[in-house]
């Protein structure tokens, strides 16, 4: 194995530890609702974990194993200091067959997650 392959590895496995080391609180009853994959309009990517870690996509910026909080109106992801932040507009709901929410009036609409 080449050096270059050897510190690649080393790095992926300490983010990967480092992720795993961030605390995170299990989604109570009320925040359930947000629990899953959700794709905005503009193609943001959303994942909130029952477990309290949060995933996001967004314009051009992406965290994977962060924390999601709840408070009052507002929805954020973090992981170290990258983290975004939303202003739930409309809790989720039912439209028709699909799960939906408005984030700072973007409509997210849940989806089965991408196989891995």
């Amino acid at each position: 194995m080449s050096k270059k392959h050897f510190r690649t590895l080393l790095t992926l496995a300490a983010a990967l530890l480092l992720a795993a080391c961030v605390d995170k609180t299990p989604l109570s009853a009320a925040q359930m609702p947000y629990a899953g994959y959700w794709v905005g309009q503009d193609g943001s990517v959303i994942h909130i974990w029952a477990n309290g870690g949060g995933d996001f996509k967004v314009q051009g910026k992406s965290v994977s194993g962060g924390r999601a909080e709840f408070a009052r109106d507002r929805l954020k992801i973090a992981l170290w200091f990258i983290e975004q932040e939303w202003r739930i507009t409309k809790a989720p709901h039912r439209t028709g067959s699909v799960d939906e929410m408005v984030l700072d009036n973007q409509v997210f609409r849940r989806r089965e997650p991408p196989p891995d």
